[in-house]
C-alpha cells in the first residue's frame, strides 16, 4: 500500500470512527454548542493547509456539483396561529452533511458565502448539520447571484423549471402584506409545485392547506404579516 492509499484508508476509518462515536440527538444545546464551535476552528486550520488551487476548486466547481446535488431550494410552511391566514411560507435555502464531514459546511459558509445563513444541527437526527439561509436579504444577494453563475448554467431542464419557480414563489411571498385569500391561495399552490423536485414531499396536501387557510379566522380581521 503507497502513501496515498494509507493516508485515504487512515481517513476512512477516522470517518468511521467519528460517525459510532457521535450521536448529537442525546446532547445538551451547551454540548452540541461547543463542538460546534469547536468544528469552525479546526475547519479553519484545515483549509488554510489547503494549497490555493485546491481551495479554488473548491469555491467553484467542486461547490456548484455539491450543491446541486446534496441542497435542498424549497418554500417552507409552518402553521402560525396568529399570522392572517395561519400559515408562515418561508423560502428556504439549505445543504446538510453528517459531523464527520461538516468541514465542507463551514467552508461554503466561511469562503463562499462571506460568513452568511448559519449551521445547526438537524433536529431529531444522529449527527447531521444543516447550513441554511432564510434571510430574504442573504439569499437575494449572496446565495442567487453565486448560484446564478455557478450552477444554473449546468442545470438540467427540471432543475431550471424548479429555479424558476422558487423565485416565482419569493414574488409572490415579498407581496404578503397585501394579500387577500385569493393571493394566499394561490401561493400555496405554487409553492407546491416546488414538491416535485427530488423527491420533497409535504405534511399537508395543497387540498388541506387551501382549506385551513381559508378557514382560518384571522383572514375575516386586520390584516397582519403573513
Amino acid at each position: 500500500m503507497d502513501k496515498k492509499q494509507q493516508k485515504n484508508s487512515k481517513k476512512q476509518k477516522m470517518s468511521k470512527k467519528i460517525k459510532n462515536k457521535l450521536n448529537i440527538r442525546n446532547w445538551t444545546n451547551h454540548q452540541r454548542n461547543e463542538w460546534r464551535d469547536k468544528s469552525e476552528k479546526d475547519s479553519v486550520a484545515f483549509w488554510k493547509n489547503l494549497d490555493a488551487k485546491l481551495q479554488t476548486n473548491f469555491q467553484t466547481y467542486w461547490l456548484a456539483g455539491f450543491w446541486e446535488g446534496e441542497g435542498s431550494i424549497t418554500v417552507s410552511v409552518k402553521k402560525h396561529p396568529t399570522s392572517t391566514f395561519g400559515f408562515n411560507f418561508q423560502p428556504e435555502i439549505s445543504i446538510s452533511q453528517h459531523a464527520s464531514a461538516i468541514h465542507l459546511l463551514w467552508w461554503t459558509k466561511l469562503y463562499v458565502f462571506n460568513n452568511t445563513g448559519s449551521i445547526t444541527w438537524k433536529n431529531g437526527s444522529d449527527a447531521t448539520w444543516v447550513y441554511k439561509f432564510t434571510n430574504k436579504k442573504e439569499i437575494s444577494e449572496i446565495f442567487e447571484p453565486w448560484y446564478e453563475t455557478h450552477v444554473y448554467p449546468f442545470l438540467g431542464t427540471e432543475g431550471i423549471e424548479h429555479w424558476h419557480k422558487f423565485k416565482k414563489c419569493r414574488s409572490l411571498i415579498s407581496k404578503r402584506k397585501s394579500w387577500d385569500l385569493d393571493d394566499a391561495q394561490a401561493c400555496a399552490k405554487e409553492i407546491y409545485t416546488l414538491t416535485s423536485y427530488k423527491g420533497r414531499d409535504r405534511k399537508l396536501s395543497l387540498e388541506q392547506l387551501q382549506l385551513l387557510i381559508k378557514e382560518h379566522p384571522n383572514q375575516n380581521t386586520k390584516k397582519r404579516s403573513l
